[in-house]
């Protein structure tokens, strides 16, 4: 049995050989085993920057634990190092923009809300998504994308005349476009295949020509893509 949830959960319809939705119901009896398994994580996006983020983890989730299966043989640790450098550094800029948001605070255990009450209410939210990491980076990611979302709902209670003088909201786009690329990086050294959610329709979130874009500038004005890691990428994508 598959580990995590698909955003969009289908299933085939046995008529006409068409995939459907699965009914709320469906869905929250799924969720519900999820929610069973050992470190399990839960989340409920109500902002629409961490919506589209949350999508982007179920690919990243399979292609952290596809290169973690090739540590060791065929490549050396430091090979798989370099090739999540693109993930670690988007976790950087976002620990980085949470820090500025709310202090140590928002970076401490409490704040994700964990408590057996509380998962079990969440679990049952019609946009709720439960997820089991395969790798710690998986793991970080979803946990720091619980902590901006408290923080965005925040922001958007203050004032607009505040929101236009603070940088925190563009720079929160910011961190969408460098998480998209580098799941994209990491789908494409993986041989997987990423339609980004950013991009309805089109597939890989990585152009290879020569108008490709990296990430939007990230905050602190620290560049997301690492030296050399579109030689590393291609190293990996061989095996």
């Amino acid at each position: 049995m598959p580990n995590e949830s698909a955003p969009q959960p289908a299933k085939q319809d046995p008529r006409f050989g068409a995939r459907q939705r699965m009914t709320y119901e469906e869905r929250c009896a799924r969720n519900l085993e999820l929610l069973q398994q050992y470190n399990s994580q839960i989340i409920v996006p109500r902002s629409s920057e961490v919506r589209l983020m949350i999508r982007m983890v179920y690919p990243l989730n399979k292609a952290v634990a596809k290169l973690r299966r090739l540590v060791g043989m065929p490549l050396t640790v430091s090979e798989v190092l370099r090739a999540l450098e693109p993930l670690k550094a988007w976790q950087e800029q976002a620990t980085a923009w949470l820090r500025a948001s709310g202090g140590d605070f928002i970076l401490t255990a409490d704040i994700l809300g964990n408590s057996a009450a509380e998962r079990s209410e969440l679990v049952r939210h019609r946009d709720a998504h439960v997820i089991v990491p395969n790798a710690d980076e998986a793991k970080h990611v979803v946990e720091t994308l619980i902590r901006m979302d408290k923080v965005l709902v925040m922001l958007r209670l203050v004032s607009l005349e505040t929101i236009e003088s603070d940088g925190r909201l563009k720079d929160a786009l910011a961190l969408v476009e460098g998480l998209d690329w580098a799941v994209g990086q990491l789908c494409q050294s993986t041989r997987m295949d990423y339609q980004s959610p950013k991009r309805k329709g089109r597939r890989g979130a990585v152009s290879s020509g020569p108008g490709a874009a990296g990430p939007v500038q990230p905050v602190a004005g620290q560049a997301v893509r690492p030296v050399g890691a579109d030689t590393e990428q291609r190293e990996i994508a061989r095996y």
